[in-house]
């Protein structure tokens, strides 16, 4: 770090020099004795920190410091001034300067604020190498992602997910989202009270979350297609569960109302799988919540049968596995119901809702891979359950999932 004393007395130049020297022994001094000088060192050399009097013939410090800033230099300014020349020093603050001393100078008040001048300047030089530091991961990420999408364009053109580009996704994408998540941290931490830093890390960390959610969306569905999926069922209170669930999503729709209601029947444990029913559940309730007015609510509902008579319009392969699941857990269901008064789906793409990739015309700008209901769809069959929908148009949908299972204790 260099630092620039400017003085037209040689003797004032040479006490502040030898008395600052014994405490900032790391730091190089420049020597100037006018403003004319000076400028010319400083386009020469860049000093981080300028100790400069005020009153000096020809260039004075107030003119030095408005040169300074034409050559888009962040270098910092303490001034020395008379001891009633109070108009100067204010002059000098607003044009940009760290601090001012009166004089006569007293090297201890002088050293205590050119510590506060060396914190300030090593602490926004961090600040600016993190700011690049994530400028670049951010660019990185970008790139990613948008050969990301060029990769699942491919691959939804192919249709099918293979297990490298699954296994490419977890590797290259998770490092570098924790990595950003991590410098933004550091930097709202380093900016506490900055609204421009705030409103930069606003759009960072939107940028990690879609694309966190892009990623998880591609890595859930592909371990799916991959059979790589487990069921894995434990007992679980409903209630809690599902309030657990909803105090979740609610976080990120505050101004939204969730209603839940449950029969007395299912106020109990069951045997669930509360990965996959979560997933089911959190996919199908967002889904509502994005696509319909935020002035209405949306419905969870859960009922219990001990029958599987309800119409559901299903796969020949959910057929089979819900037959297997009947057998297991001796026709006890749970019925799950999710209802909004949203847009609706179109009746002529009704068919094609789970496909993945599909998106219904009438989706407009609303963010989403198209992958939210195939990925419900998956996880239902490795329940061994079923899905089948109510919808009309501008009026809203209800989905309808039945789940097999049986009563048990919290054990």
């Amino acid at each position: 770090m260099k630092i620039m004393i400017v003085d037209d007395e040689s003797v004032a130049r040479r006490l502040i020099k030898e008395n600052l020297e014994m405490d900032f022994p790391e730091i190089s001094f420049i020597e100037s004795s006018n403003g004319h000088e000076a400028l010319k060192l400083f386009s020469k050399l860049a000093p981080e920190i300028v100790i400069s009097d005020i009153n000096m013939p020809g260039m004075n410090g107030l003119r030095f410091l408005s040169e300074t800033k034409k050559l888009d230099s962040d270098c910092r300014f303490i001034f020395i001034t008379g001891r009633d020349d109070t108009d100067s020093a204010i002059q000098a603050l607003k044009l940009g300067a760290f601090d001012y001393l009166r004089k006569p100078l007293e090297i201890e008040e002088l050293s205590h604020v050119l510590k506060n001048v060396v914190k300030d300047f090593l602490l926004e030089k961090e600040l600016h190498e993190k700011r690049i530091e994530l400028e670049n991961n951010l660019k990185e990420l970008l790139q990613t992602e948008i050969n990301l999408n060029r990769a699942l364009k491919k691959e939804k053109e192919a249709g099918e997910m293979k297990t490298i580009f699954i296994s490419t996704v977890s590797h290259e994408f998770k490092t570098p989202l924790t990595s950003i998540k991590t410098s933004a941290e550091v930097i709202s931490n380093l900016t506490s009270g900055n609204e421009k830093c705030r409103k930069y890390l606003q759009f960072i960390n939107s940028a990690v979350t879609r694309i966190n959610e892009l990623v998880e969306d591609v890595l859930c569905f592909g371990q799916a297609e991959e059979g790589l999926v487990e069921f894995n069922p434990s007992a679980t209170f409903l209630p809690d569960f599902c309030n657990s669930l909803i105090e979740e999503i609610s976080h990120g729709y505050k101004t939204r109302n969730i209603v839940f209601v449950a029969e007395p029947s299912c106020r109990k444990n069951f045997l669930l799988d509360k990965n996959l029913v979560g997933k089911i559940l959190s996919n199908l309730i967002v889904n509502a919540l994005n696509y319909s007015q935020s002035d209405t609510e949306v419905l969870l509902a859960i009922s219990q049968t001990l029958t599987s008579s309800e119409t559901f319009v299903t796969d020949d392969n959910s057929k089979d596995s819900f037959s297997e699941s009947n057998n297991l857990y001796e026709k006890t269901y749970l019925k799950f119901s999710i209802s909004d008064k949203g847009i609706g789906i179109p009746e002529d793409q009704r068919d094609l809702i789970f496909q993945p990739f599909f998106r219904a015309s009438n989706a407009g700008k609303k963010k989403g891979t198209g992958l939210g209901l195939a990925i419900v769809k998956k996880a239902v069959e490795c329940c061994g359950g079923r899905i089948d929908f109510e919808s009309s148009e501008n009026n809203g949908t209800t989905f309808n999932i039945l789940i097999p299972t049986k009563e048990c204790n919290n054990t």
